[in-house]
């Protein structure tokens, strides 16, 4: 066991992620790097472009040529990774001795590429398209498990298409490859041992860590103030980049269940976009974008609940953030929810996808609040998705590669 600590200590890690910032997979993958750094690990983050660059790029359109040429379906997320824009190099310049990849797609590695690295690959997980013949969310379709063909995805009726062909590569460039998936949730855990692709390999659940110094109850009252809050008010809490035109994310079932909301007082709050489009039965406020982790927690502790209404989801950061400072949660049982909302002292799990039970979860917490401990919703994020605790879990991974 020293040698493997001797082993680690000198090993170098190296974290990729296809953007800097945007999105849940970006803020998991920093937040691994940070929580590895302060277990002394030589840990790096890489990626490959910032979120103004993304705008601005042809990358990201040339990635989505094979889908455009094979489906009228624009908006369902199905990534090809045919190509590359200078993963490979990154990689080859910094030597590591892992490669611990996250979200890769929009040119950062192409499947091939992966496929002929030379170092042991950790894979964290935030969606299924590494198991998946291209999609991203396969929702009740799992030809995954066999044969990708007629692919929903891409509204196709053909028994060869490009999700046939994309599983097939990935078969072809991985089988035999030193690739352990380490998946965030016990749900996509389960999908990718289900998969043709994994199902003999290797698959790890680590969840994604959080920094509960940063992600921690600040003082109500003051954390209102600093957005403009009243202190006589209920608010109810939603985030989402893109949530009117991302259906995963649910919003409708969100306004369907604040229709005739009779708790008076409330609104609802929603951060990561802007206010235009948006339009429930309470009032509205839009706070934007928040890139600061301090000021998303004391957005947070300003709070009375945080509501997900996806349809699908991993183990979503939003959820976790909220309950390490200190706000309870309401979402559907789907995906990774129930195992972070384990217990009735955190919030309520409701059934998918019942608007009316959603809003009676919702007064409930808003009602109830003695029923929530602030530093004990705190302290169990911390157990379960502190740093140090998440660190200890892909050190223990790491050495065991190493051996």
């Amino acid at each position: 066991m020293c040698v493997a600590k001797d082993r680690i200590s000198v090993m170098k890690i190296l974290v990729c992620n296809t953007l800097e910032k945007k999105g849940g997979a970006a803020r998991s993958a920093r937040r691994i790097t940070e929580c590895l750094k302060q277990n002394g690990i030589d840990a790096q983050y890489q990626y490959l472009y910032k979120e103004e660059q993304e705008r601005k790029s042809l990358i990201p359109k040339i990635d989505a040529i094979p889908k455009l040429l094979s489906s009228k379906q624009r908006k369902t997320p199905f990534s090809s990774s045919l190509f590359s824009f200078g993963g490979k190099k990154m990689v080859e310049k910094l030597n590591p001795d892992i490669l611990h990849l996250n979200y890769i797609n929009m040119g950062m590695f192409s499947i091939k590429e992966i496929g002929n690295f030379n170092i042991p690959i950790v894979w964290t997980l935030h969606d299924s398209w590494t198991f998946t013949g291209g999609c991203h969310l396969p929702n009740d379709c799992m030809k995954y498990t066999s044969k990708c063909n007629n692919c929903p995805a891409l509204g196709s009726t053909r028994n060869f298409d490009l999700s046939t062909y994309i599983l097939s590569q990935k078969e072809k460039h991985w089988s035999g490859k030193s690739i352990t998936l380490v998946c965030p949730s016990e749900w996509l855990a389960k999908k990718a041992k289900e998969s043709r692709l994994f199902r003999n390999s290797e698959v790890l659940v680590i969840p994604n860590p959080i920094d509960t110094s940063v992600f921690k109850p600040y003082d109500k009252e003051e954390s209102r103030k600093k957005y403009n809050l009243e202190s006589d008010k209920r608010y109810i809490l939603f985030g989402s980049v893109n949530p009117l035109k991302d259906r995963n994310k649910g919003f409708h079932f969100l306004r369907d269940a604040l229709k005739n909301f009779d708790l008076e007082n409330t609104e609802l709050l929603v951060f990561g976009t802007d206010q235009e489009g948006i339009d429930v039965d309470i009032p509205v406020r839009s706070v934007g974008y928040i890139e600061e982790e301090k000021d998303l927690a004391m957005l947070y502790s300003a709070s009375d609940v945080t509501i997900i209404s996806s349809m699908s989801e991993n183990l979503p950061n939003v959820l976790i953030e909220s309950l390490a400072c200190g706000t309870p949660c309401v979402g559907f049982d789907v995906g990774g929810v129930p195992e972070i909302i384990n217990k009735k002292e955190l919030g309520e799990v409701v059934e998918p996808f019942d608007t009316r039970k959603l809003s009676e979860a919702i007064k409930v917490c808003l009602t109830s609040k003695e029923r929530f401990s602030r530093e004990d919703l705190h302290l169990d994020i911390e157990q379960r998705y502190g740093y140090k605790v998440i660190a200890e879990k892909y050190t223990k991974l790491y050495e065991s590669l190493s051996l």
